[in-house]
């Protein structure tokens, strides 16, 4: 009895193989035709939901080619919202303070020129906000890793922070750190730089620009 080797019985093989895998897919039509066609559901599937996110957001201006885009008018700076079980949050934090967890109070200031200035800039952007936002909303922190410690311990507890760099009494800087965690309101992705960068970097600026320059004039809104 002569026994095949080589290419002449993997060929072999190979036929035999084929064949049995036929006569199971004959004898299972259901399952073979969900293994031929299961990827092409799968992918209209994905192209319906993206159709259907661009054309929910397609007003957005993500979405656009703006050759020439409209003025767009920058809002106060939000309060902030409770989020979870919280029964309290801080519209903003700021460094530094004279200490950690820092709550300002109104009538008196830090002996430190530095500390004085930015306590003063902080009361105002609250104080001149449209609606002003209270006190018991802002909070302070001696350095910037003391906040870092603090927003990893106390998540979804504030909003934003300025991070001050007092060098003189007219040279006065700023770095934000906001949340950026992503919110929707009825179906839409609320943009957090429109939302609360943007508002909060213009309302730092006009602070520290009429602190340098002594002004104490009321803001009022171009909107």
């Amino acid at each position: 009895m002569e026994l095949n080797s080589g290419a002449k019985l993997w060929f072999m093989q190979a036929r035999a193989l084929m064949k049995k895998n036929l006569l199971l897919s004959l004898r299972n039509k259901r399952a073979t035709f969900l293994q031929l066609f299961a990827s092409f559901f799968f992918v209209f599937f994905v192209f319906v939901v993206d159709q259907a996110i661009q054309f929910n957001q397609q007003g957005e201006s993500a979405f656009k080619n703006l050759v020439n885009p409209p003025e767009v008018a920058v809002n106060p700076i939000p309060r902030c919202s409770l989020k979870g079980n919280r029964t309290s949050c801080f519209t903003l934090a700021y460094v530094p303070a004279p200490s950690n967890e820092y709550l300002i109070d109104p009538n008196s200031l830090p002996s430190l020129a530095n500390l004085s200035a930015i306590q003063t800039i902080v009361t105002r952007i609250a104080a001149n906000n449209n609606p002003a936002f209270p006190l018991s909303e802002v909070i302070g922190f001696k350095t910037a890793a003391d906040l870092d410690t603090f927003l990893l311990a106390n998540t979804e507890l504030i909003q934003a922070g300025l991070l001050f760099n007092y060098r003189t009494s007219s040279s006065i800087s700023f770095t934000i750190q906001q949340n950026s965690t992503v919110q929707t309101v009825r179906g839409r992705f609320q943009n957090v730089n429109f939302l609360i960068q943007v508002p909060l970097q213009v309302a730092a600026e006009r602070e520290i620009s009429r602190f340098v320059l002594n002004s104490d004039l009321a803001f009022v809104s171009s909107a």
